[in-house]
């Protein structure tokens, strides 16, 4: 039944029977749905776990560096640098200690986003509000594709 060495793989192995061997049997309106959701839930958890460290740790990298550059210019914003301080390397690449990284980077951005606003540099305040807007994007496409699960409509 399951094939493949990869999370994500055993992840959307699972859904593909649920759709295609246990879906077809079903009658009943409300088991139909919610082995539908299942499936949307399943896809959605094997598109994280094949992207979800790679992506904490790429937009903490984007999110330190523009913090380096605000830091540059305005060392004195309110709780800043602490925050900057704070939000250091991952002890393992192990998700909890990812996510615990990623956390405090958030933490930055979401200090540089308030504080920037009121700073004569616009661009900086743009620059932290882009790193927002990937992050949103990020996550509406992952729960956006749910509609698109293979044996729904869609070709997945």
């Amino acid at each position: 039944m399951i094939a493949g060495p990869s999370t994500e793989k055993i992840i959307h192995d699972c859904a593909r029977e649920l759709t295609q061997r246990v879906l077809p049997h079903l009658t009943d309106a409300p088991t139909i749905a919610l082995v539908a959701m299942l499936d949307h839930v399943l896809r959605n958890a094997a598109e994280r776990c094949a992207h979800e460290i790679a992506w904490m740790i790429e937009e903490r990298a984007q999110i330190l560096t523009l913090a380096e550059e605000v830091l540059a210019r305005n060392p004195r914003l309110p709780g800043f640098q602490e925050a900057v301080a704070n939000a250091t390397e991952p002890a393992s690449l192990n998700l909890d200690d990812v996510i615990d990284a990623y956390r405090r980077a958030s933490e930055v951005l979401s200090i540089m986003l308030e504080t920037t606003i009121g700073v004569d540099n616009a661009s900086q305040y743009q620059a932290a509000f882009n790193l927002l807007l990937v992050r949103t994007k990020r996550e509406k496409d992952i729960t956006l594709g749910w509609g698109e699960a293979e044996g729904l409509g869609g070709t997945r």
